[in-house]
């Protein structure tokens, strides 16, 4: 597992634009700075990004961290009960959920890039599902350059926690 640049550092090397700036703080400002960008080298820059070693995990790893966090390992009892309550009121878009059942329980870490020129370069979801009969697991899903629409990798990952959620029954 890497973690190499900040979230602002990575988005911005992912569509070829410079440095971060403060003026692109907002969503349409930052759109309209990678608009600027030529589209042959926005698709070179996702293509260089897309085989960056730097920024990236294994699903071996992750699970492994996953379960580290979930089980006590890694923070004290009050900081552990803190970040997995934090990573449950996630209020954006979580596909895991969707193949979940009704009364599961999610602790989730997100992330998703912007569609550029018809390629997403990165969608993942990653988090510790606990079932209604408490059984708890760690589960990932990571797509990288898909060419999938946003309903359509959605349902990729909720396919994928439906599968998990199947295989232990």
């Amino acid at each position: 597992m890497r973690i190499d640049r900040y979230q602002r550092e990575a988005q911005t090397d992912m569509f070829g634009m410079a440095s971060f700036r403060a003026a692109w703080k907002d969503e349409a400002a930052c759109a309209a700075a990678r608009a600027s960008i030529p589209p042959a080298l926005r698709e070179s820059a996702m293509a260089k990004f897309l085989a960056d070693p730097r920024d990236t995990t294994t699903a071996e790893a992750a699970l492994g961290f996953l379960n580290l966090l979930s089980g006590g390992d890694l923070l004290s009892r009050s900081s552990t009960s803190l970040l997995l309550r934090l990573m449950s009121t996630t209020t954006g878009p979580a596909p895991l959920r969707g193949g979940l059942p009704a009364r599961a329980a999610l602790a989730l870490q997100s992330g998703v890039s912007d569609t550029d020129l018809g390629l997403t370069p990165v969608t993942n979801d990653m988090g510790v599902v606990t079932l209604p009969n408490g059984r708890r697991f760690a589960t990932a899903v990571f797509l990288a350059g898909s060419t999938a629409t946003e309903p359509q990798r959605d349902g990729l990952i909720a396919q994928a926690a439906h599968l998990a959620v199947s295989a232990l029954r």
